[in-house]
């Protein structure tokens, strides 16, 4: 009994082992880019956006 328990135990440590593996962690620090959306430009880590029509 002792042997299947042993047993169970190794399999049920190797299933959770194989389950963490596959997750990544990020350790790259955050870029210093911004990504702007299509249309405002980006500069340093702000986006402007330039209307060029005229409301006067």
């Amino acid at each position: 009994m002792a042997h299947i328990n042993s047993f169970l135990m190794l399999i049920s440590c190797l299933m959770f082992l194989s389950l963490c593996q596959g997750k990544q962690v990020e350790t790259d620090p955050p870029s210093a880019w911004v990504s702007c959306p299509e249309g405002p430009n980006g500069y340093g880590s702000y986006c402007y956006y330039f209307n060029e029509e005229s409301s006067i």
